[in-house]
């Protein structure tokens, strides 16, 4: 049977099937605008306990650097009437597990400052719930580095990688940056770790006016009481997903700071991204070898009188 059409050359059909890509192309970008959406990789579970090493990390979107000098900031301006608690490490699974879900479910406002390293054992079973949350603002996040080290007593190079690490992780995870938020491990700092944070991105150092002591265990009363004393606008609340406690009570401490009339907020709401910003009061007398308030106080602790193993913070 003869052909009932023209005859097609190799080459014409070659620049056929390019000129259909090429259109393809153009009207994708024509609806979204030629953007590129980074999605966040699910990577195999590591074996339980083991911590995955920075360079098996899949890739990630790159954040925003802006570096700048370094702010210590305690607290945040009494006038936005708002409370920023802030949840740190988590060594406990079970612990995490309950605060992420309180959080979900209340819609509660808070910053979570967890540690790269207990990921495998605790934090990636929960990535897709913290990414959504992080995605609409309720939820946003601290740099407490990679495994939770007195940085004090580190080179430069391992500063970096205790940080640069974290975010990394942080950014495959969560699909989020921490910058420029930064807390350091027990409130230990210096002008020269703050210095270097600062050169990375990470240039508000996130200290705290008030803390619920739960660094170790203690009574849900003590605990409850302690979030009684911190209930004034403009204070950043240190808590831990460390311990039984503080998890358990995560629906009462959600009810009554609601019921207080604080605004709860998390960090980028209370003091925003701008490195430099009105409400971060920079002050060089704040840059001490201490951290703000002792595990189980509102009272300074200075680092000289720090017993040999300090609680985590």
């Amino acid at each position: 049977m003869g052909h009932t059409g023209p005859h097609l050359s190799r080459r014409q059909v070659f620049a056929g099937i390019a000129a259909a890509v090429a259109a393809a192309v153009l009207w994708d970008r024509q609806l979204g605008g030629g953007q590129q959406v980074a999605s966040r990789s699910s990577p195999p579970p590591a074996p339980p306990g083991s911590a995955p090493d920075s360079t098996t990390l899949p890739p990630h979107p790159v954040a925003v650097n802006q570096p700048g000098p370094p702010e210590a900031i305690f607290a945040g301006d009494p006038a936005t009437n708002a409370l920023a608690f802030t949840i740190d490490d988590g060594t406990c699974p079970n612990c995490a597990a309950e605060i992420v879900s309180a959080l979900h479910d209340s819609g509660f406002h808070a910053t979570l400052g967890p540690n790269g390293y207990l990921g495998p054992a605790v934090w990636d079973a929960h990535a897709d719930a913290i990414a959504a949350m992080a995605a609409t603002g309720q939820v946003a996040i601290c740099n407490h580095t990679w495994d939770h080290q007195d940085l004090t007593t580190l080179n430069a190079k391992k500063i970096k990688d205790e940080l640069v690490r974290n975010e990394a992780w942080i950014q495959d995870r969560f699909g989020v940056s921490s910058r420029p938020f930064y807390r350091p491990p027990y409130g230990f700092h210096d002008l020269r770790v703050d210095d270097i944070a600062g050169e990375l991105g990470w240039t508000k150092v996130m200290l705290w006016s008030a803390t619920l002591g739960d660094s170790i265990v203690h009574p849900p009363d003590f605990l409850l009481q302690q979030l009684q004393g911190a209930l004034t606008p403009g204070t950043i609340l240190l808590g831990h997903a460390n311990h039984p406690p503080t998890a358990s009570l995560m629906g009462q401490i959600i009810d009554i700071v609601q019921k207080s009339g604080l605004r709860p907020v998390t960090l980028l709401e209370l003091l925003g991204t701008d490195p430099n910003p009105d409400l971060a009061r920079p002050d060089l007398a704040n840059h001490r070898l201490g951290p703000p308030a002792s595990h189980s106080s509102t009272t300074a602790a200075k680092r000289s009188s720090a017993p040999t193993s300090s609680p985590r913070r």
